[in-house]
């Protein structure tokens, strides 16, 4: 018996390079407290060009059809700097929250974007894309939150982190996408 579990979980697991190459591919993240927001440092590697990882971000109207906590995204000016309209769902448990946020956002092609709110369902949420010449491109999203509603500590620290990982997760699979299909 002992023999088939093992060869029934050698045949069920990918090759050891796949598993390493998968966790590699994970974004490193680091949250902490600063006063009462949550500040967010998270980094990934994309293995495509930065012009391509930079349409990716700034393609504003599209960004709900790939990132799936957003609900909606639409640009509601013209111009830099660019005002944001944001709509996302939120889970964790049983916690579920829609929020809405508007953002001021400007580019600064092509190493960074930052935003900040202008008004919404927080009292702080600023941050920046950052692009930073690496082969491959590293993607790294700063990002410092306090919600205006009540939200237990260890659920915002589940939701800021989540959301992060989605939003790395995303853009770096939209960006390989875009590639493969204009190399």
């Amino acid at each position: 018996m002992h023999i088939f579990s093992f060869l029934l979980l050698m045949v069920a697991l990918p090759p050891w390079g796949q598993i390493r190459a998968q966790k590699s591919e994970q974004p490193r993240f680091t949250i902490h407290s600063q006063n009462k927001d949550r500040v967010l440092h998270g980094t990934i590697s994309v293995p495509t060009s930065r012009d391509t990882l930079w349409s990716v971000l700034v393609d504003y109207d599209r960004l709900s059809n790939f990132m799936p906590h957003l609900e909606h995204s639409r640009r509601l000016n013209s111009g830099n700097p660019i005002l944001l309209e944001q709509v996302s769902m939120q889970k964790f448990l049983f916690f579920k929250k829609r929020t809405r946020i508007v953002l001021q956002v400007t580019e600064h092609p092509p190493d960074s974007i930052s935003f900040s709110l202008q008004e919404g369902d927080f009292k702080i949420y600023r941050g920046a894309w950052v692009l930073q010449d690496e082969k491959p491109v590293l993607l790294q999203l700063n990002l410092c939150v306090r919600p205006d509603f009540y939200v237990p500590r260890f659920v915002l620290n589940h939701i800021v982190k989540n959301s992060g990982t989605q939003s790395l997760i995303s853009v770096r699979a939209e960006a390989i996408r875009r590639q493969a299909s204009n190399p």
